[in-house]
């Protein structure tokens, strides 16, 4: 089958990376074969020079020889289709270490659609919305509210289902189609489970086969997965499938890599799954059911894109009369008739037909799904989706992927320990994992920090080894030695971080994918205090008061087991959403130490423009604790306005509060924090820190800029501003 914007659903993931929104598509001819890249698939050669394993038995090489000849003929004999199509897309916005992922792009359609062979294409509408959550309902340049759902003038082009063209290719020409006739050169086939279904009625036996696809190479532009056929017909009646390997812009398209800034690259997309079903109508022609597609693009270490696609079709009528085209003057109040001609690559002309209802209507419907925002499968069960992604995680782990070489230099950061400190970053492929090293030093201790590591990046998960002597943070919230905090201190003279030198080797896997995220991490180290090196920062050259000391660390070799889980439900802002994570950690050896906290936020709206946030967090810890395995409190994450080391202790409780007012676009946000932390024994009955104070939210609270205001504790209480990632709204 082709869709008018068929090719969206695997470059999307690229450019919404790049891009962060929009879905760019183009519309392939119904059975043009893709032109490969000439330096990644093999020229085609003559027939008869077909590899001699391409077909691992004479079953496959029999059924895929007659589903090309069978290919494009599915549909002899239909006159007409109607029926209801859905569509559903949600693109989401996250990083690794956000507390939540934000809905980026959302769309659903619904409409009746009509298809015949004289080359006449009508569209009903029922139900359209789109919308972009992280920015929320606005206004447009001529000063109209635009409302949660509005599409603009039309809704999005709908995909026109065209039973003769292509049944598999959901990335129109970006994949080497498996019954392309040089396919041969380029996948192995074999016969798989077979099907047999037996219909009460007439007791008429349908046999379904199984062919695996199993691509030669490690290719973006080639395919892993398995088809089924009817076998009477040779029709194709379901694929699932997945590229033979991410895609990477230093390979796959090295020249628009050399134009992105390094601090970004690597630039991946993955694809988790692509699912083609089709069911039996009126026991004769296979039409399009359910079609799903998954997959999460990346920036480097900034930024992830999950991406979830799902169409599905429903209520069909063949070869009936037309019910859906209606004339302009017999249409209701408010509705509207369009027409217009497209020519298709084969020269073929189309006509289309759509029928538009009141806007209103359409965002209104109670078609539209109630959870719009889940990006959960509607039409597929989890567990049906888990067992196609574990059958095709063992097609593709036979094809290794090396990622190419990738070196960054002048990873600068800035801290009260290091000073300016810069460093390069090596990355490539080491006997089928990722291995990268790091060097760095800074001007104010001139110690080298060096790190050694190798990577291996699964479906479910990373896993990595590592060998460093680093500067690491104590904190348990936010990291001190990120570009963000580094901005804070050269600028401002708040450097948070409470720091170390660490020396040893760990081994860890993080699960990054999906709203439940977990890491854990086993490690042996030696620790050594360090000074503060620095009290340098523009606002020091203004008169600002010199930053406080670092703490003063034990200096003790351990061993031990770290671990962190998050969870999120929602994603809508005008809903609620809530957030949980428990983290803590195991350490053995000159000393013998346990630590255990949990926190959760709640953001919903409150009324008019209003909205609310409330956080809470509380931890304690166990055994003979070193100063690096306390708890500190400070920062834009924690209570702010407060100095380093200022709240610290073996246990700790944390509430922060914010009302928000605007859109999730721009908001201006009131808060206060209340922190305390020291013994267990006496922090019930310990003064707390409290902090107020207001700011401005951009992007659903993915940028903010706060002015902060101590009011109650012990020690300097002042004004701080900040500007941080990932605030509570």
């Amino acid at each position: 089958m082709v869709w008018r914007r068929s090719h969206r659903y695997v470059p999307v993931v690229v450019c919404a990376v790049v891009a962060c929104g929009g879905l760019i598509g183009s519309r392939p001819a119904a059975a043009q074969e893709p032109a490969p890249p000439a330096d990644s698939l093999a020229p085609p050669l003559r027939a008869d020079t077909i590899p001699s394993d391409t077909y691992a038995d004479e079953g496959a090489r029999y059924l895929l020889q007659r589903a090309r000849e069978a290919r494009g003929t599915e549909a002899a004999g239909l006159a007409s289709y109607e029926a209801t199509i859905t569509e559903r897309i949600y693109v989401g916005l996250s990083a690794s270490r956000f507390r939540r992922e934000r809905g980026l792009f959302l769309s659903e359609q619904i409409a009746r659609v009509r298809w015949d062979s004289a080359g006449t294409e009508t569209y009903r509408w029922m139900a359209s919305r789109q919308e972009v959550p992280i920015i929320g309902d606005l206004a447009d340049d001529e000063g109209r509210k635009v409302e949660r759902g509005d599409y603009g003038e039309d809704p999005d082009d709908l995909i026109p289902l065209d039973p003769t063209a292509d049944r598999l290719m959901m990335g129109g020409e970006t994949f080497l189609h498996p019954l392309a006739d040089t396919a041969g050169f380029h996948y192995r086939f074999a016969s798989g489970d077979t099907i047999r279904i037996v219909l009460p009625s007439s007791g008429r036996e349908i046999t379904l086969v199984q062919v695996s696809i199993q691509p030669r190479r490690a290719e973006f532009g080639l395919l892993a997965g398995a088809v089924w056929f009817d076998r009477e017909t040779a029709a194709l009646v379901r694929g699932a499938y997945r590229p033979a390997r991410p895609f990477n812009l230093e390979i796959d398209e090295p020249d628009d890599a050399e134009d992105v800034p390094g601090f970004i690259k690597p630039i991946t997309a993955r694809v988790d799954h692509m699912i083609v079903d089709y069911a039996l109508q009126e026991l004769r022609w296979w039409l399009p059911w359910r079609i799903r597609f998954e997959g999460e693009g990346r920036a480097g270490t900034l930024l992830r894109v999950p991406v979830a696609v799902e169409i599905s079709v429903a209520d069909y009528s063949l070869n009936e009369v037309d019910t859906l085209d209606v004339a302009e003057e017999e249409l209701p109040p408010g509705w509207e008739r369009r027409t217009h001609e497209r020519e298709l690559d084969d020269g073929r002309k189309i006509q289309e037909v759509v029928i538009l209802p009141p806007r209103d209507s359409l965002r209104t419907s109670p078609l539209l799904s109630e959870d719009f925002f889940a990006g959960e499968p509607l039409n597929f069960s989890h567990a049906e989706i888990d067992r196609m992604e574990r059958e095709l995680d063992d097609l593709t782990a036979a094809y290794a992927f090396a990622p190419p070489a990738l070196s960054r230099f002048g990873i600068f950061r800035y801290n009260r320990v290091e000073a300016l400190s810069a460093g390069l970053r090596r990355e490539g492929p080491v006997s089928g994992l990722t291995g990268w090293g790091e060097l760095r030093i800074g001007v104010g201790d001139w110690i080298p920090n060096a790190e050694v590591g190798l990577r291996e990046d699964l479906t479910g998960g990373t896993v990595e080894a590592s060998a460093y002597y680093r500067l690491q943070a104590a904190n348990d919230w936010g990291n001190p030695l990120n570009l963000e905090s580094s901005i804070n201190a050269l600028l401002f003279g708040y450097d948070y971080g409470q720091y170390y030198r660490a020396g040893g080797v760990s081994i860890g896997l993080k699960n990054e994918t999906g709203r439940v995220r977990h890491e854990v991490k086993a490690f042996a180290e030696s620790h050594w205090s360090e000074e503060k090196n620095t009290n340098f920062s523009l606002a020091n050259l203004l008169g600002r008061a010199d930053p406080p000391p670092n703490m003063k660390a034990d200096e003790i070799a351990i061993a031990g087991l770290s671990g962190r889980l998050r969870a999120q439900a929602g994603v809508d802002p005008h809903e609620s959403i809530t957030t949980g994570t428990m983290w803590g950690e195991v350490g053995v050896g000159d000393v013998q130490y346990a630590r255990l906290a949990i926190g959760a936020t709640v953001t919903l709206p409150l009324f008019w423009r209003l909205g609310g946030s409330l956080e809470w967090a509380a931890g304690t810890t166990f055994g003979e604790v070193p100063p690096q395995r306390l708890y500190y409190l400070a920062g834009p994450q924690t209570v702010r306005s407060v100095e380093p080391g200022q709240i610290a202790g073996e246990a700790f409780w944390l509430v922060r509060s914010e009302v928000g007012l605007g859109y999730p676009l721009v908001r201006m946000v009131a808060f206060a924090d209340f922190g305390s932390a020291g013994d267990l024994a006496q922090l019930g009955s310990a003064d707390p820190f409290v902090a107020v104070g207001g700011g401005v939210s951009l992007l659903d609270g993915l940028l903010r800029a706060d002015l902060a205001r101590g009011v109650h504790g012990a020690g300097t209480l002042r004004w701080q501003f900040l500007l941080y990632l990932d605030a509570l709204m």
